[in-house]
Formats: structure tokens, C-alpha cells, sequence
């Protein structure tokens, strides 16, 4: 079991930790065209000889790492739920095992709205240290 859930997460950190790509309209200077593109005043286009690439600031690679690292531990959590569930209920109802997963789903589901609340605060920190 233990394995199943490691590869989803490093398999999920894949897709989550990839880059992503906006759709703008191109005139004839790419970099003018792609100023349009990002709203965030912390993100700037850096043109060199041949080479065109966005620098973020710091307040956008924190907030993007903390929102990748709480989908990524939001879906273990919902994992670890529904397994719980599933094995509370084709557990024959002993005594000792329904004990085991109502345990593990009280804890998974603390640790996801433990999750929840430290990405809200951490958000608030990041817009406060930034403003």
C-alpha cells in the first residue's frame, strides 16, 4: 500500500511541479506581447541576445511551491481517507480493525484540515512580508 501511494505522489509531483504556459497574442516583438500576459507585478520578462525567459519574484515562487506541496499532501490525505473507508467497511466489523480505521481516517482527515488552514496562513504571511 505503501508503495501505491508513493508512486501516485511522485507521479501527481510530476504534473503538478511542471511548468505551465499562457496564451497570449504575438505581435511582431515577442516580449512586448508576452508583458501582457502576466499579471503579477512580481513576474518580468529578461531578454538577452537570443534567449527570452519569465523571472518571477520570490512571493511567486514561494506561493507557487506552497500550492504545489498542498496538492500534493491534500491528495495523500484524501487517499489515506478513502482507503480508511473502504477498508472500515470490509473489515467484518472486528473490533480491533474497525478501531485501527476509524483511527487512520481521524487522523488523515485532521492532517487535511491542519493541511488547509497552514496553506491559508502561509498565503496570509507571504502577501504580508510582500506588500
Amino acid at each position: 500500500m505503501k508503495k501505491i501511494i508513493l508512486f501516485l505522489v511522485f507521479f501527481l509531483s510530476f504534473f503538478v511541479f511542471s511548468s505551465t504556459f499562457a496564451t497570449c497574442t504575438f505581435w511582431t516583438d515577442i516580449s512586448s506581447s508576452l508583458e501582457n500576459c502576466f499579471s503579477s507585478s512580481n513576474t518580468k520578462i529578461v531578454t538577452t541576445d537570443e534567449t527570452l525567459w519569465v523571472e518571477d519574484g520570490l512571493k511567486v515562487i514561494i506561493a507557487n511551491w506552497v500550492k504545489n506541496i498542498s496538492i500534493i499532501l491534500s491528495f495523500v490525505a484524501v487517499l489515506y481517507i478513502v482507503v480508511g473507508a473502504f477498508k472500515l467497511v470490509t473489515s467484518a466489523w472486528n473490533d480491533d480493525k474497525v478501531k485501527k480505521w476509524k483511527e487512520t481516517i481521524k487522523w488523515a482527515s485532521l492532517w487535511f484540515l491542519a493541511l488547509i488552514s497552514l496553506s491559508s496562513l502561509i498565503a496570509l504571511v507571504i502577501n504580508y512580508m510582500f506588500k
